[in-house]
């Protein structure tokens, strides 16, 4: 009944208010964090509860090896 849209919505895509295939989610309630491994992107976005600020932390950089890369991260631990 009571639901909101936290990060996507704007439908499938590579900018920072889109998805692209997500998988893994993780809820920071300690920092008030909601982190998505958005896995087509090959990244890990993190949202702030309470705000609309969506931001990359790691990947985003294309599929790759390099330490700001990511290769089709699922889940997070």
């Amino acid at each position: 009944e009571n639901a909101l849209t936290i990060a996507g919505g704007m439908d499938e895509g590579a900018e920072s208010n889109q998805l692209n295939r997500p998988q893994g989610l993780l809820v920071d309630d300690e920092n008030e964090t909601v982190l998505i491994a958005d896995t087509a992107n090959h990244r890990i976005a993190a949202w702030r509860i309470g705000t609309n600020d969506v931001r990359m932390i790691i990947g985003g950089d294309g599929k790759g090896r390099r330490l700001t890369q990511l290769n089709r991260p699922t889940d997070i631990l």
